[in-house]
């Protein structure tokens, strides 16, 4: 997967889950990167934390944070508010 890829996916993963569960409220993105990584903060409204689910195969949504936790070097939440992951940037990239 080239490197535009994995970021792209994981932000329309993280601000779709903050528009389906936000309540409303702004959205808030924010990325950070040095050399090695990449990290995204998405921050909504919602004062439940985000939850990873197992979902059915025939489910037509809920796999947003495990396409997350399946791209990401690591990914959290932190202030109850805000989801964010860090993605490793390959060396050829750097």
């Amino acid at each position: 997967m080239a490197l535009n890829d994995t970021p792209t996916l994981a932000v329309s993963a993280l601000v779709t889950n903050t528009v389906l569960h936000g309540h409303g409220a702004p959205i808030g993105l924010r990325g950070f990167s040095d050399d090695q990584e990449l990290r995204i903060e998405v921050r909504d409204g919602n004062p439940q934390p985000a939850q990873l689910r197992a979902v059915g195969a025939e489910a037509e949504s809920g796999r947003g944070l495990a396409l997350v936790a399946a791209l990401a070097k690591e990914w959290g939440i932190f202030d109850g508010r805000t989801t964010w992951c860090s993605l490793v940037v390959p060396r050829g990239a750097r």
